[in-house]
This record gives structure tokens, sequence and C-alpha cells, in this order.
């Protein structure tokens, strides 16, 4: 059964997406009571840190759970 995802997971995914540096990692978004938890691989720290301020500036957003993992190559995660 697919999740259902809520209009703010949707926007977050939206802002993520439209950063074509960062849309290529296939980061995972989940959502609960306004709290986005952000799951996955990124190459860099910075690029974390981008994923995590571009959903804290999404309105709504209550607060940022930011579980990515820093890879140790540089092969983006295709999922």
């Amino acid at each position: 059964m697919k999740p259902i995802h809520s209009e703010l997971h949707f926007k977050v995914e939206q802002a993520i997406m439209d950063n074509p540096q960062i849309r290529e990692y296939g980061i995972d978004i989940l959502e609960q009571n306004g709290v986005i938890t952000l799951k996955g691989t990124v190459p860099t720290h910075e690029v974390s840190e981008t994923v995590e301020s571009l959903a804290k500036n999404v309105f709504g957003v209550r607060g940022v759970i930011n579980e990515l993992e820093i890879s140790t190559s540089n092969e983006p995660n295709h999922q």
C-alpha cells in the first residue's frame, strides 16, 4: 500500500526537485504533523545543509529532522 502524502510533503519535495544540483540524490521525505524528516545519501555536508534549508523555508514546516548520510563516494543515490 502506497503512503498518502500531504500537501506539505509535496511542497517540500517540489522545493528540492526545483534545485537541479540536489534532485539527483533521491532524497526521501517523510512528513508528520508539520515535521519533515529527510533521509538518503548526499555527497557533502554542504548539500545536506542546503536540503535542510530548502525544507525549513517551505511555508508550514514546523521542524526538520535531517537524517541524511554523507557518502564516501561521488556517485548519486539513484533509487
